[in-house]
């Protein structure tokens, strides 16, 4: 799920790292819960983020770069 997160911040010209916390569903398949970036937030990105995997920003963390 990073890669895709990754290969559309690239896209929008965003160099970043990104985490996806996942958990389990009520099958025990891996679904993904919650984001963060170590970038401020980025509207285009963050709806890419909503849209694809579903997590809405309360599930989203930005931060400043280092």
């Amino acid at each position: 799920m990073e890669t895709y997160i990754l290969d559309k911040a690239t896209a929008l010209g965003i160099v970043c790292q990104v985490e996806v916390v996942t958990a389990l569903d009520d099958s025990g398949t891996p679904v993904p819960v919650a984001v963060c970036f170590d970038v401020p937030w980025d509207e285009a990105l963050s709806l890419y983020v909503e849209q694809t995997l579903g997590i809405g920003q309360e599930g989203q963390t930005w931060h400043e770069n280092q």
